[in-house]
């Protein structure tokens, strides 16, 4: 607001009326420490009770958002809890993918194994989506129909993404 105040685009007077204390904190990327208190604060806010990151994160996805330079910030964080929550809620498992086209991370809950392994080896978001079919094909005992259901996609989809990734 100083630099528009500066520019004459907003009013000195109220300005300094909105000034009583100025808080300066640096970006979440630059405090990675509080990354695991604040996201298990979103997810007890979301889970409505005291929850810890391990019931909705495997490790490898804990230390990934510990490395992720969060340009939405906090409330990017609080988003991320969110819908860890809903997707546990709705599908009995996390499995969400957040970040841009330069830094993309597919973070996945405790109990997914594969999952974990392709998350904790820095995989591309490829690799975590094969393995994500796979182990959705191995619940399903190989029915491609179900399997399909459970991954939220088009049967003409998977068949894609079967024979894109050699399956």
């Amino acid at each position: 607001l100083q630099a528009k105040v500066d520019a004459g685009g907003f009013r000195p007077d109220l300005f300094y009326r909105l000034r009583i204390l100025e808080i300066d904190i640096p970006p979440l990327a630059e405090r990675p420490e509080d990354i695991l208190p604040l996201l298990e604060h979103f997810l007890s806010d979301s889970a409505k009770q005291p929850v810890q990151a391990r019931a909705y994160f495997n490790l490898a996805s804990v230390t990934a958002l510990q490395r992720y330079r969060w340009p939405g910030n906090v409330r990017e964080l609080a988003t991320v809890a969110r819908r860890a929550h809903i997707t546990l809620k709705a599908e009995g498992r996390v499995l969400i993918e957040i970040g841009h086209e330069q830094e993309r991370l597919m973070l996945a809950g405790p109990g997914d194994r594969a999952l974990a392994a392709a998350v904790a080896a820095g995989s591309t978001t490829g690799d975590i989506s094969r393995a994500r079919i796979l182990l959705v094909l191995e619940e399903t005992q190989g029915n491609r129909a179900e399997a399909a259901r459970r991954l939220g996609i088009a049967r003409a989809t998977l068949y894609r993404k079967l024979s894109r990734y050699g399956i």
